[in-house]
Order: C-alpha cells, then structure tokens, then sequence
C-alpha cells in the first residue's frame, strides 16, 4: 500500500565499481542478470545505498518523519544532509533522493 513517507539523514561519497563488489559481497546480493556490481547494487541496495553521477553514497542516521512533500539537501564536512518527505505512489527513495540533491 503506497503511503506518504518522511526521511531525515546523512550520506557522504564513496568510490564506485570496487566499492559496489565490495558491499555486494558483503550483503550477499546477488549478481545474476547483471552488466555490473553497480547495476547490481542499484538492484539490491534499498535505501541504505545511493548511486548518482558515478558516486555511491551510504546513506546512514534515516529517521521517518510525518507531513508534506519535502526534498532538501545540503552538503558539509564531506557529508550530505537530507530530508525527503513524499508519497512513494508517486516517486521511489531514489527519485526523492535525486530532487533532494538538486538544490545544493
């Protein structure tokens, strides 16, 4: 059942197809029917990890929240804050996420 969500948290860049073999491995995902460790990762990876413009970011410190659509983002220290708020009939975590960083 689609719902409105709301999601405060970090994440900060990490390097890319080593480091999705890496955590691929690490959490079992699984390979199979995939070109790459990225594609898999994007497949398997839920919300604990973020692909965007040939960086992965861990998302980390997710807290649900309740209210209207928000898609904020802003960046210190090496580390993003974000906090997304929106009806996940209408968009997935990763196209809030994706709104989210456009205004930085």
């Amino acid at each position: 059942m689609s719902e409105t969500v709301s999601i405060t948290g970090k994440m900060k860049k990490i390097d890319l197809e080593e480091v999705c073999k890496m955590i691929c491995k690490e959490n079992n995902y699984s390979i199979d029917g995939c070109d790459s460790y990225q594609e898999a990762l994007s497949d398997s990876g839920g919300r604990e990890y973020f692909i965007k413009d040939n960086e992965v970011y861990k998302v980390f410190d997710i807290e649900e929240n309740e209210g209207g659509d928000i898609f904020k983002a802003s960046e210190s220290n090496g580390e993003i804050d974000f906090v997304l708020q929106y009806y996940n009939g209408g968009c997935s975590f990763e196209e809030a996420l994706d709104e989210a960083l456009s205004t930085i």
